[in-house]
């Protein structure tokens, strides 16, 4: 069996040791990790959800993008490809290739917006590791009005009228991470909460 000490309290300068006694072999926990994704053909995933009412606009959007192309800066990156999803109330969506595109045509539907997806892929070479790895962020914005204009006609129909409470405890910023190396993912998982952190707080009214 192998000894295995958890690099989670830790950076990459953690160790594994393989086999017992003079066969015993110590790898970093970065390249255990390599080893593992290449091994299974798996990478790991972490996730992190809010409920907080949050005041999102085009500029905050912009500012994400930004904030996850500043952290990408520290890594030597292979590539890097992203989209922005668009879902409007009444299941019309659109898709862009690139922040700017979502900047000028976004806005000009003027139709609520239900939410908005973010997907970014990409490709880092770290040290010590011979190949590209693979990362893919996920970022789901939802806006609670909009999804109660879009399911109105459908509750309507209930017989206990409107579920309001549900609307308020709902999901409004969501984040995935698929990710090799767990050092990256934190990196990266860190500056998307800071960029949450700082956006403006919407006021829930007692009825």
């Amino acid at each position: 069996m192998s000894d295995v000490m958890d690099g989670s309290a830790g950076g990459t300068d953690k160790v594994i040791n393989l086999g017992k006694g003079d066969a015993s072999r110590q790898i970093s926990f970065q390249l255990a990790q390599d080893f593992y994704s290449e091994i299974t053909g798996k990478s790991e995933e972490i996730e992190e959800d809010y409920r907080d009412p949050v005041v999102i606009t085009r500029h905050d959007i912009e500012q994400l993008n930004h904030y996850v192309h500043q952290t990408l800066e520290q890594y030597q990156v292979a590539s890097c490809s992203y989209n922005i999803s668009v879902k409007y109330i009444k299941d019309s969506s659109e898709r862009y290739s690139s922040i700017e595109r979502f900047s000028i045509h976004a806005e000009r539907k003027g139709k609520a917006v239900e939410n908005v997806t973010l997907v970014y892929r990409v490709l880092i070479l770290l040290p010590k590791i011979d190949r590209p790895q693979e990362y893919k962020i996920s970022i789901v914005l939802r806006s609670r009005e909009a999804e109660v204009e879009s399911m109105r006609e459908d509750l309507i129909l209930l017989k206990y009228g409107f579920p309001i409470l549900f609307f308020e405890r709902s999901t409004t910023v969501s984040f995935r991470i698929e990710f090799i190396d767990i050092s990256v993912a934190r990196a990266i998982m860190g500056s998307l909460d800071r960029w949450k952190d700082g956006l403006e707080k919407s006021v829930l009214i007692d009825f």
